[in-house]
């Protein structure tokens, strides 16, 4: 019985933290769940964008990239992004800035 509080306790330890800092004065709205997120690391998109976000997540040990990709990819949406570019990889984890396509039509 004494167990399953210490796999609760492992498994909250797994869970990316991700902190976002807006950059624009005014708040967007978040992007919808089912919307996809693509990340940038070395080219940027070709559509124009401008910048919504600085985003960073963590994770811990072994769930660490998947994790880490999935909390880049959440905070982006509540900071009403569209994609992560110059993502970067962390000891802890990854680091980007989120950002929004200028026009709608355009996501690459």
């Amino acid at each position: 019985m004494r167990i399953v509080p210490l796999i609760a306790l492992a498994l909250a330890g797994c869970a990316p933290s991700t902190y976002g800092l807006r950059l624009s004065a005014t708040p967007l709205d978040p992007t919808p769940a089912a919307t996809a997120i693509p990340l940038f690391s070395a080219a940027l998109p070709r559509c124009p964008f401008t910048d919504v976000g600085l985003i960073r997540s963590t994770a811990a040990n072994f769930t660490r990239g998947t994790a880490a990709l999935d909390g880049l990819r959440t905070e982006a949406r509540r900071l009403g992004g569209n994609a992560v570019v110059h993502v970067r990889f962390l000891d802890s984890g990854l680091t980007g800035t989120a950002i929004r396509f200028t026009s709608p039509d355009c996501k690459e």
